[in-house]
């Protein structure tokens, strides 16, 4: 059972997620299908979540909230990774809305999570999805703090992809400024992370 849950959650995540939102919400479908037939309420929410993602993709943010909220439904009281990944998920989402008061409530639960569970790479990651939320709210301050501190995790753990986007992000806030030679210094560093990992899009 465990490696069928596995196989179908690889499948529709790594396989199909970030390219063929539709085919990973078909997966995640089978997914919660046998989660629910052989009762696991952890693959359940994984499928939820899946499904949540893939809604967003497609730009359909109301029902993706709605995967999100079923998943918390049954994760809320467990401090895991995947809590802690269902509240990024949420907090991005009114992000994209333009709700950056409800994104942030959601961004710091996550933060929350990973700091009681020492999630090193989602601490880093909470770090710089708030950083880009005090961005957009013209607060470049606040924006640098959290960025550098998402920078130095990252860098701490040695993730790579963890590091290009605070990289990007400090180079934006220092080229609005017109502060152009560090944003080039920044922007140069991503690049260069980008073409060692082979991240065309970053690239």
């Amino acid at each position: 059972d465990t490696n069928r849950l596995k196989a179908m959650n690889s499948i529709a995540w790594d396989g199909y997620l970030f390219n063929q939102p539709d085919s990973a919400f078909y997966f995640a479908q089978l997914l919660q299908d046998y989660a629910l037939t052989v009762n696991n309420k952890t693959w359940l929410a994984r499928a939820l979540n899946i499904k949540g993602v893939s809604m967003s993709f497609k730009g359909k943010y109301s029902k993706s909230i709605d995967y999100f909220e079923k998943s918390l439904e049954i994760i809320e009281n467990v401090e895991n990774k995947q809590l802690a990944s269902v509240y990024t998920n949420i907090g991005v989402i009114y992000q994209q809305q333009g709700n950056y008061e409800r994104s942030l409530e959601y961004h710091k639960k996550s933060l929350e999570v990973c700091e009681k569970k020492g999630y090193k790479k989602g601490l880093a990651s909470g770090y710089t999805n708030i950083g880009s939320i005090y961005n957009h709210q013209g607060n470049n301050e606040k924006a640098l703090e959290y960025h550098q501190k998402g920078l130095e995790i990252s860098m701490e753990i040695g993730d790579k992809r963890g590091m290009a986007a605070p990289y990007n992000n400090i180079g934006g806030i220092y080229n609005d400024q017109g502060n152009y030679e560090n944003a080039l210094e920044y922007y140069a560093k991503c690049l260069e992370i980008c073409e060692d990992i082979g991240d065309k899009t970053g690239t």
